[in-house]
């Protein structure tokens, strides 16, 4: 799901709450990630936890098909043509959003291998 998609179906189509509760749901997740590597005197371990835990939460909710509360009835609401185009768009967000963050294991893995592994 891009930017572009947003900005076109929040005014014009009735999924546009739909995909603010899903970036809403998303930002939670990286933001705890951000807050817990950028805190005080955060070592590269403890940076390689909070990317494994992102990335292990975005594949859970990938798996799961997870929609958060908000977006849940919405979601339900929908006919099935267009659900199956917003679960496509979602899923589409988790991969992207998993392929980053394996590219980032291999450096973190590195940095980290003196600690035993990630």
């Amino acid at each position: 799901m891009c930017p572009s998609t947003i900005k076109k179906n929040l005014f014009t189509d009735s999924t546009g709450e739909l995909y603010l509760w899903f970036v809403h749901g998303q930002l939670a997740q990286f933001n705890k990630a951000i807050l817990g590597m950028e805190k005080d005197n955060t070592t590269a371990f403890e940076v390689a936890e909070a990317h494994k835990a992102l990335q292990r939460n975005l594949t859970e909710r990938k798996a799961s098909n997870f929609i958060s509360m908000g977006a849940t009835n919405i979601y339900r609401n929908l006919d099935e043509q267009v659900r199956n185009s917003v679960k496509e768009e979602f899923d589409g967000f988790y991969e992207r959003c998993i392929a980053y963050l394996d590219l980032w294991t291999i450096v973190l893995e590195t940095l980290n291998s003196f600690h035993g592994s990630i």
